[in-house]
């Protein structure tokens, strides 16, 4: 998706719907489909992996669950 459409949207959608949508899909364990949105973002945003709790983009499950510290 474009980023400008993607702006486009955020200003069509009620706002909390669209923090929900977010919310729902950042916690869904979607196996490869997660791991290749993680990846994406490491790469989009030159993310480093050195500095994670796993290296390795594919050890998490869910988009949050990169986010979030090792417990």
């Amino acid at each position: 998706m474009s980023e400008r459409l993607f702006v486009l949207l955020q200003h069509v959608i009620p706002k909390l719907a669209l923090t929900r949508l977010m919310g729902y899909l950042a916690g869904l364990r979607a196996g490869s489909l997660t791991h290749a949105v993680i990846t994406r973002f490491v790469a989009k945003y030159q993310v480093n992996m050195a500095e994670a709790a796993n290296p390795d983009p594919t050890a998490y499950a869910t988009f949050n669950e990169f986010f979030l510290p090792a417990p």
